[in-house]
């Protein structure tokens, strides 16, 4: 119930993961390659270093590799660029920015890292996050990289958010990176703002892990960049910004609740206005029904 769920959030002392807590100069990224972590196997022979760092409630952590000086898990830029060229463009996002026009965003190339929930022994229901592409991405859904090429009709990517209980067991929520399954729906098929991704359905969770996966793969795995951009972790949605009109929803999403700005869940609009809906694929939306 998502109304339970924000209040179960309101109630608790848990911080958002904006970012913003994290210090960096205008046009610049961490990843992880001052070493302030644990050194330790990276593999084939590599020295590799165990990082992390806390925004709010939560620790993100993060693997360099300086053997190879590469990085995976989390990292933090407040680049502005939405162009990618090189590899030195992998911090830059599709959107230039975070949620609200804030300077700070996190992107992720996950690789088994985590996000752990701090001070809250019992876990904390996570009511979502704000998801974007980073350009990299971009580029290779619209004109193919030289690794991918290009997506047509009925490709895909995908990331799959994991919730791990106390008891080690798992809940999943999946959201589209990119959708290119149904041809006959005329809007753009990436993501290239920041959208919504609902999480309460994750129920109590100590930690949480993701995975992008691909219709563009070969005999050695995924061939679409895995990266993705997140903001405002563990926080709602906002309820005064990024309307969407019911209209431009893809044809396969279908929605499942209706809630009132306030919260309070309704059997469906009854007069012309917005409303959060909760669509079939777990997201949860603003819709201006006229």
């Amino acid at each position: 119930h998502l109304r339970a769920s924000i209040d179960a959030i309101i109630s608790s002392p848990t911080i958002v993961a904006s970012f913003e807590d994290f210090p960096l100069d205008k046009e610049e990224y961490w990843n992880g390659s001052d070493k302030t972590g644990s050194q330790i196997d990276g593999g084939f022979g590599s020295i590799a270093y165990a990082n992390n760092f806390i925004s709010g409630s939560y620790r993100f952590n993060n693997t360099f590799n300086e053997t190879w000086n590469s990085w995976s898990g989390f990292a933090v830029s407040n680049k502005t660029s939405v162009v990618f060229n090189d590899y030195s463009d992998q911090y830059n996002s599709a959107v230039g920015h975070g949620v609200h026009e804030s300077h700070n965003y996190a992107v992720v190339f996950p690789y088994g890292e985590t996000i752990d929930v701090l001070n809250k022994p019992e876990g904390v229901i996570v009511p979502g996050f704000y998801l974007t592409n980073t350009a990299n991405n971009v580029k290779a859904y619209e004109e193919g990289d030289g690794i991918t090429g290009e997506f047509r009709d009925g490709d895909w990517c995908k990331l799959t958010v994991t919730g791990i209980h106390l008891d080690g067991s798992i809940s999943e929520v999946e959201v589209y990176l990119a959708d290119y399954r149904f041809p006959s729906i005329s809007k753009k098929k990436y993501l290239d703002y920041w959208q919504w991704v609902d999480l309460s359905s994750l129920g109590l969770v100590k930690s949480i892990s993701f995975k992008v996966t691909s219709s563009h793969n070969n005999e050695y795995g995924m061939t679409t960049p895995g990266y993705f951009c997140i903001d405002d972790f563990g926080g709602v949605p906002d309820e005064t910004s990024d309307i969407d009109n019911e209209n431009d929803f893809p044809i396969e999403l279908k929605a499942t609740e209706f809630y009132t700005l306030g919260g309070m869940r309704i059997a469906s609009p009854s007069t012309p206005g917005v409303y959060l809906v909760k669509m079939s694929d777990g997201t949860v939306r603003k819709i201006l029904y006229k």
